[in-house]
Order: structure tokens, then sequence, then C-alpha cells
């Protein structure tokens, strides 16, 4: 693998059943399908970002997506321009 990970994320845990949560991922299927993954403005961040919200536990920490929000403002200048 040339990923690594720079450390574990802990959060709450979601008072949801687990017929809640199987309703939140069957919305979040539909909602970020393959064909509309964008590496700087819906990636795999945004996912589970917008999961641990439904789940009710917050949002997962800002640092986590940084580098993709910095790219997507950089990009919009750069469209922008053109």
């Amino acid at each position: 693998p040339d990923h690594r990970y720079r450390q574990t994320v802990r959060l709450p845990s979601t008072l949801l059943d687990a017929e809640s949560i199987e309703a939140v991922l069957a919305d979040l299927k539909r909602e970020y399908p393959g064909t509309g993954y964008d590496l700087l403005r819906r990636n795999c961040c945004h996912f589970a970002d917008d999961f641990s919200q439904r789940l009710g536990v917050g949002r997962i920490p800002r640092w986590v997506y940084r580098l993709a929000r910095i790219g997507a403002r950089i990009d919009a200048v750069l469209q922008g321009i053109r």
C-alpha cells in the first residue's frame, strides 16, 4: 500500500438503531454514486463527514479534508481566470 494513515479519529457512538443506519446508508448510496466522485469537491472525506453527521456524531475534523478544500479553492480561481 502506498497510503499511510495519519491517525485514528475517534467519534462518539451513534444513538441510531441498525435499521436507521441502514436507511442512512441507502440514502448515501444514492447521493454518492461513483460517477459523481470529484477529487477536490466530493471525495471519500466529504462522504465520511456527511455520514458522521447523519449518524448524529458530529463532523469529522476539518484537517482531514483540508488539502481538498485548498485545491478546490485554487481550482476555482484558475477556472475564473480562463
